[in-house]
């Protein structure tokens, strides 16, 4: 397993049972292409980006 998708696994083992089915459903209705949720998904991660710039201390997860 590469680095990217043992700290992306480790993200998702913190998550709570209810986070993690609920993401569970967003990364499969992306995955099954249903473009209304991937314009979505795409529009609120940039807008995440742009409202928490950069910080002193990064993800423990994801190293940004």
């Amino acid at each position: 397993m590469n680095e990217k998708t043992k700290r992306t696994f480790q993200a998702w083992l913190a998550l709570s049972p209810t986070d993690r089915e609920s993401f569970a459903t967003v990364v499969r209705d992306y995955t099954n292409g249903l473009s209304y949720k991937q314009r979505e998904l795409q529009e609120s991660t940039r807008m995440a980006k742009m409202e928490t710039g950069p910080l002193s201390n990064p993800c423990p997860y994801c190293g940004r």
